[in-house]
Parts: C-alpha cells; sequence; structure tokens
C-alpha cells in the first residue's frame, strides 16, 4: 500500500449498532468502500446505499465480486474467527471489533491465518488511543513508576434486566461465551495488558449476583505477575459506580486514572530508599506532578483506523491481532478461574477451556 492508493474496504455485519462507530472511520480518505454485508437485509442495505456500494446478504459472495484489500468485521464476535479467516485467506487485511474471538484457540488460528497469508489483522481497541491512556503508557514506559508493584481495576457498567431481553444471545454461554468479561470488560482488559502486561496466574470468583441469567454478571480477580507485582478487578453489571478506576502503583509514584482525568502522584524517593531509613514512622512525601495530555488522538475509530493503516504499510500497528489475543487471554483465565474455583496460569490450556466452555453450552 502507497500513501496515494486507498484500499478497497468491505465491511461485514454492516447492519450492528456499532457501525455508527466505524462511519466517520470509513469516510477517511485512505479508505474506499466498495461493499457491505448482513444477513438481515436492514439496516445493512441503507447503509451500503449511504456509501453508494452494492449490498450482498452472502459476505463470502462480496469477497469474490469485489476483491477487497480490507474487510473491517462487525458481526458477532461467535463467529469472528471463521468471517476472519475466510477474509485473510481471500487476500484481504482484517480488521475485527472487540473481543477478537469467543475463546483464546480461535485467536490462535485467526493469528495463524494472519502469518501465513501475509495479511495484517488488527482488532478495535479504541481506548488505548484515549489522551490520558497515552500519557500513562508513555509515563510508564519512561520508568516513571519505577517498579510496578500493584494494579487495581473496578468497573461499573449497570445494566438493567431489560438489556438483555433485547437479544436471547445476550448472557448466555452460547451466545456470548461469558457476561461481562467478554461484552463490557474486553477493553479493560486490554489497558491491563498494554500499560503492565499480561499476568502470570489469575484466581478469580465470578457470580451471577442479580441478573437472571446464565453467565456472570460481576467479577472479582486476584492477579499475581512473574515479577511479583499484583493487581485486583472489580467488575459489574449488577452494581452502580463509576464506568472505570484504574490504579497503578510502582516504586517511584502513583498514576489514578478515571476517564478522562490521570493523576501522576511521585515520590520525592523511592519506596525501597524510604523503607530503608533509620525512621519507623511517618508519610512518605509526595507531589502531585502536572501532567498535559495530548491532542492528536481522542480514542475514536478513527484513531484505530489510521494506526491500523500503518500496520498495513509497514506492519506495525498498535492494535494488531496479538493485542486481541492477550485481552481474550486474561478474559478466558479469569472465566476459567471462577468456574474451577482454582488458579490458572497464563497462557491457559486451550483444550481445558475448550471443554469447560461445551460443558457450559451443552448444561444450559
Amino acid at each position: 500500500m502507497t500513501e496515494s492508493v486507498a484500499l478497497r474496504t468491505v465491511v461485514i455485519g454492516a447492519g450492528a449498532g456499532v457501525f455508527t462507530l466505524h462511519r466517520p472511520a470509513l469516510a477517511l480518505p485512505e479508505i474506499a468502500v466498495v461493499g457491505m454485508a448482513d444477513i438481515v437485509a436492514a439496516p445493512g442495505r441503507e447503509r451500503a446505499a449511504e456509501f453508494g456500494v452494492p449490498f450482498f446478504t452472502d459476505y463470502q459472495v462480496m469477497l469474490a465480486e469485489t476483491a477487497p484489500d480490507l474487510a473491517v468485521i462487525i458481526v458477532p464476535h461467535t463467529i469472528h474467527a471463521a468471517v476472519a479467516i475466510a477474509c485473510l485467506r481471500a487476500g484481504a487485511h482484517v480488521l475485527c471489533e472487540k473481543p477478537i474471538a469467543r475463546q483464546v484457540s480461535e485467536a490462535d488460528a485467526m493469528l495463524a491465518a494472519s502469518r501465513e497469508t501475509g495479511r495484517q489483522l488488527g482488532v478495535v481497541f479504541q481506548h488505548r488511543f484515549r489522551p490520558e491512556i497515552r500519557l500513562a503508557h508513555e509515563l510508564i514506559a519512561a520508568g516513571a513508576l519505577g517498579t510496578i508493584q500493584h494494579m487495581e481495576l473496578t468497573a461499573f457498567w449497570t445494566r438493567a434486566a431489560s438489556y438483555y431481553r433485547m437479544g436471547a444471545w445476550r448472557g448466555t454461554w452460547r451466545g456470548e461465551g461469558g457476561g461481562l468479561l467478554m461484552n463490557q470488560l474486553p477493553h479493560h482488559l486490554d489497558l491491563i495488558g498494554h500499560l503492565i502486561g499480561l499476568p502470570a496466574r489469575v484466581f478469580a470468583s465470578t457470580p451471577t449476583q442479580r441478573h437472571a441469567i446464565q453467565t456472570e454478571d460481576t467479577v472479582q480477580g486476584h492477579l499475581e505477575w512473574a515479577d511479583g507485582a499484583l493487581g485486583s478487578i472489580h467488575a459489574s453489571t449488577a452494581e452502580a459506580g463509576p464506568a472505570e478506576r484504574i490504579q497503578i502503583v510502582g516504586t517511584r509514584g502513583i498514576l489514578e486514572i478515571a476517564q478522562p482525568a490521570i493523576t501522576f502522584w511521585r515520590y520525592e524517593r523511592d519506596i525501597d530508599s524510604y523503607i530503608a531509613q533509620a525512621e519507623p514512622f511517618g508519610a512518605l512525601p509526595m507531589t502531585n506532578v502536572p501532567l498535559t495530555l495530548p491532542t492528536d488522538t481522542q480514542g475514536t475509530h478513527v484513531d484505530v483506523y489510521r494506526d491500523f493503516l500503518r500496520g498495513v504499510r509497514d506492519g506495525t500497528s498498535f492494535v494488531d491481532g496479538e493485542a486481541g489475543r492477550k485481552a481474550l487471554e486474561l478474559a478466558n483465565a479469569l472465566i476459567l478461574a471462577g468456574q474451577t474455583h482454582a488458579p490458572v496460569t497464563l497462557p491457559i490450556d486451550r483444550a481445558t477451556y475448550g471443554t469447560m466452555l461445551e460443558r457450559l453450552e451443552t448444561a444450559t
């Protein structure tokens, strides 16, 4: 791809509600939409007419007739793997909505197809491009926090019972492969891996506290990293509270993120120096460091597309398929830990997870 040539692009799942977030990105000059597909005619047909392109009810026919350079996949994640692999083998790069798949073995297959075909695979993780997340990533990478010691994430996505009644697939093992860990939390789980990396082991409780659904509506997770860092996750669709709060504690300071704000408390001396002092009591002095947020990204789908297009050109996308697999690996690990009531080591055993998921699907 060169800067002057727009990618021939198709959209699979054009009738999805999330299409509205893709619309501005599809208008980028580097994108030339040539077709849209959905198994349901409305509103996919209307959206195809909006872009002046043909509409298909069979995406395989669309691939054959349009020969796209890029396929944007916004179908349910339960079929992401099959659709993405077909697109990659048809010669198209693939940009897929989150989560990348339902279980990590499917993500493995998608990445293998990407390598075999030489086509790029990306996942829509627009939260990586939020200004406060960009700045947090830069500060951590520069060593501003020292050695990471602890991470805490809380997130509340309060949902009414009517939300789950909107679609028979919601809150089911067959329809989603999980509850809030697969629906509401993929972005948050991605931010953990993005900012400090995946843990080596997790424990979790994944109850269904209030909703009449098959899957979890709440998660309480304990995370352990190979270097000794610890972390916790608490999230729920059955509780009320702020949509997101992330605290990252290191040996030289603390970052607190609550969209769209970020606060950096820098210790006047590192924690090891403080622990070694003669004085047994007293507080460790710290300073609230003024921060300037970047202004070149806002955390939108446009940011994702622009980054992915750079990846198509040079192979260094910020939101590649490996990022999608990491977030899914953590979601699957927490679900497995919650179901088995036992610690789970990452990477998880794919066969064990597949057997557990099949059992849950057939039992409900």
